[in-house]
């Protein structure tokens, strides 16, 4: 029986070809096929293992056989789930570039440089990273001087990126540390705690809505514990006592609807200047 990341690699293997290389022929999409397939099982390996060496060292009390074996499980599916999450964004980062470049009537050689000139970035910085040189290329300047400011400009934005997964990997390595450490001290409910300021997300109100909710439960966006996207700020709190959890579930409540009015106040003022 395939194993999960087997079966992830197997399901992207297959979009890609209905996709990105149905126009190429059998022998080579076949190759490279079989080649990000190998790659997915391969970085599926590698990040399981970092992730797990994260939940580790995120946990602050004795390190128990229960919540090793919670993070070494924990590791494996979100492992999974993270190279699924990227490799989509792969897959679609590079039907963009594909699509544009025949859009702009440009040939397979060009195109190919376009491909090779966004790796590594997810779809909307490859999308502001070509647009980025669309317009260089209408300033006058030399080649030189275009590459080198491309140069500049993807380095940065492969920079922020990079910081963007590490920032948000680390929030999730200790918010599931402390949910284990929960779990082993007896907790039953637990509640997400959101900032509060305008640049609260709808998915973290909407998390906060649903109060004080048992520790096993999924939030309503489907996580288990923050971060609930990419740059998420949320925190989490955990209570053992009933009566307790639901009075604290019920400020969150009352905090999430202002927080919401706030945000709908400054919107409609911002749309009145």
């Amino acid at each position: 029986m395939a194993t999960k990341a087997e079966a992830v690699a197997q399901a992207l293997a297959a979009t890609m070809a209905a996709t990105v290389l149905k126009d190429l022929a059998a022998a080579d999409a076949a190759t490279f096929l079989r080649l990000m397939t190998a790659t997915t099982l391969e970085a599926a390996g590698v990040k399981e293992e970092a992730l797990f060496a994260e939940y580790v060292k995120a946990l602050t009390g004795p390190v128990s056989p229960v919540a090793t074996a919670k993070a070494r499980d924990l590791a494996s599916k979100e492992a999974t789930r993270q190279i699924t999450l990227l490799s989509e964004s792969a897959i679609k980062q590079v039907g963009q570039t594909i699509a544009a470049g025949l859009e702009e009537g440009k040939g397979p050689l060009e195109i190919a440089r376009r491909l090779d000139s966004v790796k590594g970035l997810d779809s909307n910085r490859a999308k502001t990273y070509q647009n980025f040189v669309n317009a260089l290329e209408q300033t006058g300047l030399s080649d030189a001087q275009v590459e080198a400011a491309a140069e500049r400009k993807f380095n940065k934005l492969l920079r922020d990126r990079k910081k963007t997964i590490a920032r948000t990997e680390g929030n999730d390595a200790v918010s599931t540390a402390r949910r284990f450490e929960a779990e082993e001290r007896g907790a039953k409910f637990k509640m997400s705690i959101n900032v509060g300021d305008e640049k609260v997300s709808e998915i973290c109100l909407t998390n906060a809505d649903a109060g004080a909710i048992p520790i096993s439960q999924a939030y309503p966006s489907g996580h288990q514990s923050p971060p609930f996207h990419v740059a998420c700020r949320d925190s989490e709190a955990f209570y053992t006592n009933k009566v307790l959890a639901k009075e604290a579930g019920d400020r969150g409540k009352v905090r999430a609807a202002e927080t919401r009015k706030s945000q709908e106040e400054a919107r409609a003022a911002e749309l009145a200047a």
